[in-house]
């Protein structure tokens, strides 16, 4: 019986002409196309970098500006009371007498000095007398008129700036009044306490011309009243 031929596969042509030029290009485009794909995953990659980068530094932009707005209101404020202190308010005053000068108003100043405050202190304990020194300040921002500031200048001493006022006796009243309202009884804890005042009163123009003066006068006028008030409001 003849043998039967086996066949032998025959391999297929590799492609030439107009068909391997298409193919070669389509191999150039996958080509492209991935690289292209790598390049915007990295292009991607890169700007959500920039992007934390960014958020990160308004982040501490903003913490910088939080911290230097609180450190400028540090350097002009009270520790204790949250009150402008002498430095704020010598600056407001000058400000005010440039424009009493300049529209020939009046201008005042009253200086508060609590009574017996040490005493506070000593029976009660500074917690006790920090505590009376905000009830104060509280006060007086509820006393305060537009336009006016009241600060704090050391210890128990407390300053009041009034605007405009029409003449000296506008301000004695307003000075009886403030007096009067902060004597009123407190109760810090379990203790009620009433906390008197004296306040001596200077006057722009009449009884000074600057702010240094017009401090100074304030002073020695508080001490004139605690002298004709008595020991008991040393």
């Amino acid at each position: 019986m003849a043998q039967r031929r086996r066949r032998t596969r025959k391999e297929p042509d590799a492609p030439t002409g107009p068909l391997k030029h298409v193919l070669e290009r389509s191999t150039d485009v996958q080509e492209q196309i991935e690289e292209a794909a790598a390049d915007l995953a990295n292009v991607i990659e890169t700007r959500e970098q920039i992007e934390r980068q960014l958020a990160r530094s308004q982040i501490a932009l903003h913490a910088s500006r939080v911290h230097e707005r609180r450190a400028r209101h540090d350097a002009l404020h009270d520790s204790i009371t949250g009150l402008p202190n002498l430095a704020l308010f010598k600056d407001r005053l000058e400000r005010a007498l440039a424009q009493a000068n300049r529209h020939e108003w009046k201008c005042a100043v009253m200086f508060l000095d609590l009574d017996r405050f040490k005493q506070v202190n000593d029976t009660h304990g500074h917690d006790v007398g920090d505590s009376i020194l905000r009830l104060v300040a509280d006060r007086l921002r509820a006393f305060v008129r537009d336009g006016d500031t009241v600060g704090r200048r050391i210890g128990d001493e407390f300053l009041y700036l009034m605007t405009e006022p029409t003449d000296r006796a506008t301000v004695e009243v307003m000075a009886t009044r403030l007096a009067a309202m902060l004597a009123e009884p407190a109760t810090i804890g379990t203790v009620t306490l009433s906390v008197s005042v004296s306040v001596g009163v200077a006057v722009y123009p009449d009884d000074a011309s600057t702010a240094v003066e017009l401090l100074t006068k304030a002073d020695h006028a508080m001490y004139d009243h605690k002298r004709r008030a008595g020991p008991e409001h040393a």
